[in-house]
């Protein structure tokens, strides 16, 4: 049996989305990949991943050495990981959109950057082959 996460709210700093959809937003043309680190306060930092799939704008896939290394690299820093993400520069984010190529368990952003205008960004959990959305709030 799997065990079923209970709460889906996730808290992501203000700083951190603006960061992430400025990332997102300087690759137009591809679908842009990272790791969100935490420290002992919560989410933290943003650590960049190279996406290798042959159509970067269609899908998203990451190299496990380079999530190897980055997952390194976050202890190295004292941070845990919290989050995976990848962009969608066309379209909405939806739970199809989700699937990255190298990547196991937990929490998945998608940043979405073409909706009349606006960022959309949106999380889900991924666990034992199932994805629940969570609603993702800014901390106060």
């Amino acid at each position: 049996m799997t065990d079923t996460p209970t709460d889906r709210t996730e808290y992501l700093p203000r700083e951190l989305v603006l960061r992430l959809l400025a990332y997102a937003q300087q690759s137009p043309e591809a679908r842009v990949c990272g790791l969100v680190g935490a420290d002992g306060r919560g989410p933290s930092a943003l650590w960049s991943l190279d996406n290798i799939a042959s159509d970067p704008i269609a899908s998203a896939a990451v190299d496990p050495e380079q999530v190897h290394q980055q997952h390194s690299a976050l202890r190295a820093h004292g941070q845990t990981l919290w989050a995976s993400f990848h962009s969608c520069p066309q379209g909405i984010a939806s739970s199809s959109d989700i699937e990255v190529q190298g990547l196991g368990d937990g929490l998945r952003l998608v940043a979405a950057l073409d909706i009349r205008g606006v960022l959309q960004l949106r999380c889900w959990r991924a666990y034992g082959g199932r994805l629940d959305e969570c609603e993702l709030k800014l901390p106060q």
